[in-house]
């Protein structure tokens, strides 16, 4: 399972969870897009990452889980449950419509 993350238009990169650890992998020709944006550059921080490993979520990814966790309107609407990990929270939100106006998440389809 992966997760490809945005900001507006720009596909950032990919975080899948394996083994107990996030890998992350920057798009570049959307990080120099995104670029543009202060907001961005202030708030993502994972820029230019290849294979970038940790078994704890970066702050991009925190962030936005804990303010899915303040929703039980969006847990209860992407059928979370109290053994989902947080990974697994985030793909379940990834696989809803979500305003662009920011940082936004989607499921990847494939694998490659």
């Amino acid at each position: 399972m992966k997760i490809e993350l945005y900001f507006k238009r720009h596909r950032l990169g990919t975080l899948q969870f394996e083994n107990g650890q996030y890998t992350y992998n920057s798009n570049l020709e959307g990080e120099r897009g995104a670029k543009e944006f202060a907001s961005y550059i202030l708030l993502y921080g994972l820029e230019n990452s290849n294979n970038l490993t940790s078994d704890k979520l970066w702050k991009v990814f925190a962030d936005m889980l804990s303010n899915i966790k303040l929703r039980k309107d969006i847990l209860n609407q992407i059928g979370a449950t109290d053994t989902d990990t947080d990974f697994e929270i985030l793909y379940k939100y990834a696989g809803i419509p979500q305003i662009d106006f920011g940082f936004h998440i989607i499921r990847r389809v494939n694998n490659d």
